[in-house]
């Protein structure tokens, strides 16, 4: 199972984009790919989720806004960082959706700092909400509002991150020693049943009757999450 942080970089030279690719690659935490044209740039979009995105100004005039206009228009709510040439100063998105300005030659570290930041900074944003069902899911405020009883039910760090995880995965199982190693990472004091636990009390939560898995289904040696 990959959970990767997904990147899409869009425009610019071939050179820096296939160098950006490889070493992002290399950072074992992230799935780059690359799109030269705007339509190629779509074609991804709108079948991949991508937690960030690297635009170069040469393709995109950021001051038009847009590649942030085409983002929106799909539905997409995600981070962006603009490459741009040093002679052409640019000042940064103020929106919502934060756009960051990264001007050239790039430093790869300086890159890779900035992706970090963005992508913690946008799943950790209060106002993000993912629609689960007729749920939606707070990650930043660590909650669920079920719409169908206008109900909201707190959640513990642990079950958000298990919801997160399940979410990432689109219906695919996600196995136990998956979730153990994710959510609380290399721990050899934590067994399955802590995990058996924390399912078995989100299902309380979530679940109209806990012993009927109707969106936290056990499958194949893990779990996975009805969307």
């Amino acid at each position: 199972m990959n959970f990767k942080k997904k990147i899409l970089i869009v425009g610019g030279e071939e050179s820096l984009r296939l160098s950006l690719v490889e070493q992002l690659e290399v950072e074992k935490e992230f799935a780059a790919t690359q799109a030269e044209t705007n339509d190629e740039a779509l074609s991804y979009i709108e079948n991949i989720e991508f937690d960030l995105f690297i635009l170069d100004s040469k393709l995109y005039n950021i001051e038009n806004n847009n590649f942030s206009k085409i983002v929106k228009y799909i539905g997409l709510k995600a981070p962006i960082i603009c490459l741009v040439d040093n002679n052409l100063k640019i000042k940064s998105d103020s929106s919502s959706r934060a756009i960051k300005v990264l001007y050239k030659p790039i430093r790869f570290n300086e890159l890779l700092i900035n992706i970090r930041q963005l992508i913690i900074h946008y799943e950790q944003k209060k106002d993000l909400i993912i629609n689960i069902n007729h749920y939606e899911f707070l990650p930043g405020s660590r909650k669920i509002r079920d719409t169908e009883y206008n109900t909201e039910i707190k959640l513990t760090d642990k079950e958000t991150a298990i919801i997160k995880l399940l979410y990432r995965a689109k219906g695919a199982v996600v196995s136990k020693t998956t979730l153990l190693t994710e959510v609380w990472g290399y721990n050899s004091s934590v067994t399955t049943h802590t995990l058996e636990t924390h399912i078995y009390r989100l299902r309380k939560k979530i679940e109209l009757n806990p012993s009927e898995e109707e969106f936290l289904v056990t499958s194949s040696g893990g779990y996975k999450l009805i969307c």
